[in-house]
């Protein structure tokens, strides 16, 4: 079965490299990669991203982070082959609420036109006990991305709002949780699951890059999920 894997927020399915090495031990993982010169909705990227969908062989979709509500447009029409859909500390809505919101739409356009120290990554995406070479590597690929695109982005999930697309789903779904997200907290995982019957959640201890820093792991779950559908 074919594994179709849509990037976090970089879009450059770089990160995906430690996942698909074990995963391609038993299926055949595909990395779907966003353009780099375009701001485009989570609906736009979901009508792209089709174009790698395969037309006659069953597939599963995984999603990280920024690319879950457009595996979750995607799985609402219900193509036929697609099998199964795997979220990974992603969000339906908007994962920052209220006046938190109001004040990221303020500052956002500020700080990520700034260089992140690199502590600043450990906190929020890859934890405090994390080598250097993800850190250099995570470092370099959002440093890479045009600051402009970053912001669009940003701005994107503090909009997304795709929670009534998941009633439409009627694939199995599974939830790869984070324990230690500082990013997406829990009450995201309990609104997927609150508007559909279909979602299995599995937790595991670590960061919001927690396939990156669990491959292993995290491609057992998965493995074990696609072969129980």
């Amino acid at each position: 079965m074919k594994l179709i894997l849509l990037p976090g927020m970089d879009g450059t399915g770089e990160l995906f490299s430690d996942l698909c090495h074990t995963l391609a031990r038993e299926s055949t993982p595909v990395i779907v990669r966003y353009p780099s010169d375009k701001k485009l909705s989570f609906y736009d990227l979901a009508e792209l991203v089709q174009g790698d969908f395969p037309i006659d062989e069953k597939f599963v979709i995984i999603a990280e982070s920024f690319s879950v509500p457009v595996a979750i447009i995607c799985a609402a029409k219900n193509l036929v082959n697609l099998k199964a859909l795997v979220l990974c500390a992603g969000f339906a809505t908007s994962p920052i609420k209220g006046a938190s919101r109001y004040i990221g739409y303020l500052l956002a356009p500020i700080l990520l036109r700034l260089p992140l120290p690199g502590v600043m990554y450990k906190i929020w995406l890859i934890g405090r006990n994390t080598d250097s070479m993800l850190l250099s590597k995570v470092k370099n690929i959002v440093s890479s991305m045009r600051k402009n695109i970053l912001i669009d982005r940003v701005n994107s999930v503090f909009n997304c709002d795709v929670i009534e697309e998941i009633g439409k789903i009627k694939i199995p779904i599974l939830y790869i949780r984070a324990k230690n997200d500082r990013l997406i907290s829990k009450s995201c995982y309990n609104e997927i699951k609150n508007a559909s019957s279909n979602v299995e959640l599995v937790e595991i201890n670590g960061p919001h890059f927690i396939l990156q820093k669990e491959p292993i792991k995290s491609a057992k779950i998965i493995m074990k999920f696609i072969e129980n559908v």
